[in-house]
């Protein structure tokens, strides 16, 4: 399955069961890929092509896919995508229009994203710097959002502008 192959190459390896179903697998197919190693299950809906091997980005990918059609990598997860500074957290945060069930190490945020505010890092759908900072300013210690903005400054990654959002 080319197609597939093609799709998991843009998605850091990764599939929805839709768009294994809309290349044409069938429900048992799925099962049989999954019993045979030719899938793995990393997400409710969501699944490794030929490989387990999980790095950052496949992750950050797979947690969007999960939440589904227009959801974004935000707040910290956003931030630590690109290396910005961040305390890490153990869930993967993400943004979407429509609230959608519960993903394990996933946590949802409901909310309207202008298209100014998405952007797209390494192939992973994702709120921009100034976006996740704005998120972030009434839930962070003082001292942890300056280390992040100091951080996004000192590497160009915004311009002061975009930090006094």
């Amino acid at each position: 399955m080319l197609v597939l192959s093609a799709i998991a190459g843009r998605q850091h390896g990764r599939l929805t069961r839709k768009q294994l179903k809309d290349a044409g697998l069938r429900d048992g197919s799925i099962s049989q890929w999954l019993a045979s190693g030719r899938l793995h299950r990393v997400q409710r809906g969501v699944y490794a092509l030929g490989h387990a091997a999980a790095t950052r980005d496949a992750d950050a990918m797979a947690a969007v896919l999960a939440v589904g059609e227009g959801a974004a990598l935000c707040r910290r997860s956003a931030l630590a995508l690109r290396g910005i500074a961040v305390e890490p957290v153990a869930f993967l945060e993400v943004t979407t229009q429509r609230r959608r069930g519960h993903h394990d190490g996933i946590r949802v945020y409901k909310a309207t994203l202008e298209p100014v505010d998405r952007t797209v890092v390494r192939g992973v759908p994702t709120t921009t710097i100034r976006r996740a900072l704005a998120d972030l300013r009434a839930v962070l210690p003082p001292a942890e959002l300056a280390r992040a903005v100091h951080d996004a400054l000192t590497r160009r990654l915004i311009t002061r502008e975009q930090a006094a959002v």
